[in-house]
Formats: C-alpha cells, structure tokens, sequence
C-alpha cells in the first residue's frame, strides 16, 4: 500500500482479474514491471490536508507532529467517519463539508484532536475494508501489509493499521516513487540483472518498522458502530 494524499492498495498478479466482484469493489489493473497490480485507489491524506490549510489560516497549529501528538492522546473512536465518502473528494470547504457530514450522523467535530484521530481511524478502517474485499476476489489471505510513502512517517496510523487489519504491517521507504523509478531505470539498462533482483536491493537497502496488531477486537466493535455511515 502506498499512503500519501490518495491510498493505493493492491497486490501482484501473473494475470489480469477481470471478474464482476473486481468491477463492483472498486479495483482496477495496471501493468507493472513483470506483473499486474491489481490495485484499488483510495483516500489519503486529501481530507486532513485540506483541513490544515483552513486551520492554519485562523492560527492553528498545524505540523503534522503537533495534530499526530495530539490525536495521540485524544478518545479511541470519538467520531465514525468514513473518508470514501464521495462529498469528500471534491468540496469547497473541507471544514464545513466535514461539520455538515457530522451533523447529519448527530456527531461534532468540537476537538481538533478527535477529529484527526478519528480521520485515522476511519483511513485504518477502510484499508481493513480494502483487504477483505482483496482476499475475497483473489481467494488469498493477506498475512501482511507492506506500507509504503508518506505514510510510513506516520507511526500512528501504522499501528492503527496494523490493529484494524489485525495483520503485521511493514515500513518501507517513504520516497518509494524515486526509489522505484531509479530502480527500473537499473534494470532497464542492464545495472540490475532482474526486478526480484531489485525488491531484495530495496529490502535490505531500506530496512523498515514491523507493526504487530495488539487489539484488533476493539475494531471489530467499531465496525458494528459505523454501519450505515
């Protein structure tokens, strides 16, 4: 999975998946390098992002390590939101799009804290979602999540993440984009002699933080809580 504004979760495949339960969860095909990702692009970091560019113009302060500090220590589950929702992708003001999404549902957003931290929550979530939705088209059980981007800077969300897909998440580089563009470049012109040959080079090259879930029950019980968002 790769997180940064937008998510993108999949796994390789010898073959293209074409079948209707593909079509109908939202998952795509695309060639890669000596395979197919089978992917399903998601939300990121979009709806937080433009939170702090409304925050940051009345004072707020909006680091990323300030709001992550923050959510830290903020309730588990304070709000049930869900980030896929479509008034989500494309509003005039994120704020006033979020407050009016929580007050249809009968919640506030009255804490910058419980807000970010259930906007963690809620991206956890759907990558749990994402999952089980992927192991039900492939016929395969995902014993691990490879997480890749911006996100690894994110400690919380990875353990989150590791807690909501009950699985062992894993860190690689957060700057996988130039690392795969170069590396592809290597084998293109014969420096690497194959792209297996490159996945163990970024492996041992990019060592990364192994997430283990630590209480996935609670997420269980949060699922039951978001139904009919």
């Amino acid at each position: 999975m790769s997180i940064g504004t937008w998510s993108i979760l999949g796994t390789l495949l010898n073959r293209p998946e074409t079948g209707r339960k593909a079509f109908e969860m939202g998952f795509l095909n695309e060639l890669a390098a000596g395979s197919i990702l089978f992917a399903k692009n998601m939300m990121g970091f979009y709806v937080l992002e433009g939170l702090i560019k409304e925050w940051s113009l009345r004072g707020i302060d909006c680091s990323y390590e300030a709001l992550i500090k923050e959510a830290m220590n903020a309730p588990e589950f304070g709000l049930h939101i869900d980030v896929n929702d479509p008034v989500f992708f494309s509003p005039v003001s994120m704020e006033d799009t979020l407050l009016e999404y929580l007050k249809k549902r009968g919640q506030k957003g009255d804490s910058t804290p419980k807000v970010v931290r259930s906007i963690f929550e809620s991206l956890a979530f759907s990558f749990k979602e994402a999952i089980s939705s992927l192991e039900l088209i492939t016929g395969e059980m995902i014993d691990e999540l490879l997480i890749l981007g911006g996100g690894v800077k994110n400690r919380l969300l990875c353990r989150m993440a590791a807690d909501a897909c009950g699985i062992n998440v894993i860190t690689g580089p957060s700057e996988a984009t130039v690392i795969g563009n170069l590396g592809l470049q290597a084998v293109a012109t014969g420096r690497l002699d194959s792209v297996n040959v490159l996945h163990e080079l970024i492996k041992t090259s990019f060592p990364g933080t192994i997430y283990s879930p630590s209480n996935d029950k609670k997420w269980d019980k949060h699922k039951e809580q978001r139904k009919g968002l």
